[in-house]
């Protein structure tokens, strides 16, 4: 099962990543948005943005992803959409088509309870969280795969997300779908 981490900068999706995939001793994939953002100093172009959605295909169609019984992503291609919309307001044909045909199984939406804190790759601001949010939310429902919101803070956050994935792994509808 792929889980993906959705939500706006800030709101924990690297933390509660790393702390799912140790609790679950299963594999995780690191947001590569960030290794981007800091080799370019910030200054993302286009070209940069689709160098990030091939490796986020590329990841969710690795062996390591597709051989483990869970794997976690931190973001994916929905974050990276939103950002070619905001950003460019053009969406490359390549990845339009490319969108449906690697989606997860599931979806991670984390609020936006947890506090805002400054980092350098953090190119939104708090300012723009909400809205941004709101538009990862409704790409995640869009994708028509499910989603869950994890809220709490520190450790009611990270028992919300394994008490979901739980029953997720054992709801007829995903045990079916194999």
């Amino acid at each position: 099962m792929k889980i993906v981490l959705l939500g706006a900068e800030s709101v924990g999706k690297s933390t509660l990543t790393k702390q799912l995939a140790a609790h679950y001793s299963m594999p995780y994939f690191e947001e590569y948005a960030r290794v981007v953002a800091e080799k370019q100093h910030n200054n993302f172009v286009f070209e940069d943005l689709e160098l990030i959605a091939r490796q986020q295909i590329k990841e969710l169609n690795s062996e390591t992803a597709n051989q483990s019984e869970l794997c976690f992503f931190d973001t994916d291609l929905l974050i990276t959409k939103v950002w070619f919309e905001v950003v460019y307001q053009q969406i490359p044909e390549w990845f339009l088509e490319a969108l449906p045909k690697n989606k997860p199984d599931f979806y991670l939406l984390c609020s936006t309870e947890v506090p805002w804190v400054y980092d350098p790759v953090r190119t939104a601001g708090p300012i723009y969280r909400e809205t941004l949010q709101k538009l990862y939310e409704q790409e995640a429902i869009n994708s028509q795969k499910p989603v869950a919101k994890i809220t709490g803070l520190g450790y009611a956050r990270f028992m919300n997300a394994v008490n979901v994935i739980d029953t997720f792994r054992n709801c007829s509808i995903y045990n079916n779908s194999k």
